[in-house]
This record gives structure tokens, sequence and C-alpha cells, in this order.
């Protein structure tokens, strides 16, 4: 038996005027049952929607979002780096200040490999989050600079950034680990 959101996308197959945010609400579906080629297709639909909508954020976290299965889930860094540039370029003309623009800078340290250009992106994505009032993208941001540092050798910057994220996002680091 197909899973609802398999059987939304094989739908909206046959109509092609659907809006951008709902061929995103379809790809998201698609994501949380572990579809990744259904979700990525509606996400490469829904960035063609937003911008025939003229919708340049909406398309900008499209693209970021398939950049991130490209180079996250598969491998395919070459692929994650076009839409991730894509990305970027929509970004240019919506203003630097916007919380899209943060998730975009730690997307990039994600992919980066120069530990110190990896770690501004990373805190520049920190600023921009508490800018904006993204505590989803701060605690992101932290806790993967938190990670990054610990397996880098930079064991206390590292755990000290994880704690902070985990406060952040209202819990206890102690909890959390099973330690006390």
């Amino acid at each position: 038996r197909s899973p609802p959101a398999t059987i939304a996308l094989v739908t909206a197959d046959a109509d092609t005027d659907e809006s951008g945010e709902s061929l995103e609400l379809l790809a998201k579906a698609l994501h949380s049952e572990f579809d990744y080629p259904g979700a990525m297709q509606a996400y490469e639909r829904a960035y063609v929607a937003y911008r025939r909508e003229g919708n340049v954020l909406a398309a900008a976290r499209a693209a970021r979002t398939l950049g991130w299965f490209h180079g996250s889930v598969y491998g395919e860094w070459a692929v994650y780096r076009g839409w991730i540039g894509r990305a970027l370029t929509l970004l240019k003309d919506a203003g630097a200040g916007t919380n899209a623009h943060g998730w975009l800078l730690a997307a990039q340290a994600q992919a980066g490999s120069d530990l110190e250009a990896q770690k501004q992106l990373y805190e520049q994505a920190i600023d921009t989050a508490r800018r904006c009032g993204d505590l989803d993208l701060e605690c992101d941001a932290l806790a993967s600079l938190g990670i990054m540092l610990a397996f880098s050798g930079f064991k206390l910057e590292g755990m000290a950034r994880l704690d902070e994220a985990l406060h952040e996002a209202g819990l206890e680091p102690d909890w959390v680990c099973g330690v006390s």
C-alpha cells in the first residue's frame, strides 16, 4: 500500500498549477515518510512554482533543502554546491539579514573543509538567528558548531556549544546525557 504523501505526489503530477506552498508541504510529508526521492521531486517542483510565483525567499529555501538532500543524504557535493549557489544568488535580492540567509550560512559551513572558515560561517549563522529570533536556526547552528569543534579536537569548546544549544532548546545537558 502506498503512503498518503506518495499518492498525493502522483496525483499532483497531473496538476501543474499547484502552488509552491502546497508542493513544499507535500515534500515535507514525503520526507517524514523517508521517501527521499519523492521529497526531492516535490521540492524541485516547489522551487519552480515559487520562482513562477515570484516568492524568492521560498524558492531559496527549496533550493537549500534540495542542496541538503543531494549533499547530506546522497553525498553528491557538486550538486549540493549548485543548489546552495542558486539559493545564495536568490537571497542577494531578498537581503542578507533574513533567517533564510542564516540557514544558508549553516549549510555552507557543513560542506566546508577549512575549520576556521566553517567556524566563522556557523557564528554568522548564530548571529543571524539571534537577530531574526529564529530559535531553530540558533540551536541547529550551535549544535553543528559544537559537533564540528569536538570532532576536530576542541572538545571543551565544542561541548560548551552543544550545552548552549541544549539549553536554548529547553533541555538540560546532564538530563539528555544521563550523567550528573
